[in-house]
């Protein structure tokens, strides 16, 4: 019988042979993958691997916000067609805010989570804001959420910088 190995294909039987200190699949011994897989570098690797994609999440919701002052610095922002659609949107982004600020959070986290949520808050109020306030004001309300959002971004990113 033959398997799939990462030097091709192996008989069945030399699979999980090893020749000085290797496997047949160029793999590394049982011995040396417990050693490398202790549990401070793996916790280690982890963490790191995490804080990347935080960063990485922190730095979208920064573009987000220079997106949206883009637009209303180019001034082609006007009162929606629905405004119903924008005022249900302030209401999921105040309600996703509010949940996440009653979300228990570890000590490390806290500050992270609250700078999250009250952005998420505040920018709900601000889209709420943009229908039911004068045209004049729409590309004001929209370069706020936008700073608001870029702002969230730089704290965020450098509350995990401070944290790793």
């Amino acid at each position: 019988m033959l398997a799939l190995g990462a030097s091709g294909i192996i008989p069945a039987a030399k699979q999980g042979s090893q020749v000085d200190g290797k496997s047949s699949l160029g793999d590394e011994t049982g011995s040396q993958i417990q050693r490398k897989s202790s549990l401070g570098e793996f916790e280690a690797s982890m963490l790191k691997t995490e804080t990347l994609l935080h960063f990485l999440y922190e730095f979208i919701v920064l573009l987000l916000g220079g997106l949206l002052i883009a637009l209303a610095i180019s001034g082609r922002v006007g009162l929606p067609g629905r405004p119903l659609a924008l005022a249900l949107l302030g209401g999921v982004l105040i309600y996703w805010g509010v949940r996440a600020s009653l979300r228990p959070e570890p000590e490390a986290h806290r500050h992270l989570a609250r700078v999250r949520a009250g952005s998420l808050v505040l920018v709900g109020i601000l889209v709420i804001g943009i229908p039911y306030l004068p045209v004049r004001y729409a590309e004001v309300l929209l370069e706020l959420a936008g700073g608001v959002l870029v702002l969230r971004g730089i704290i965020g990113g450098a509350l995990l910088l401070r944290r790793a």
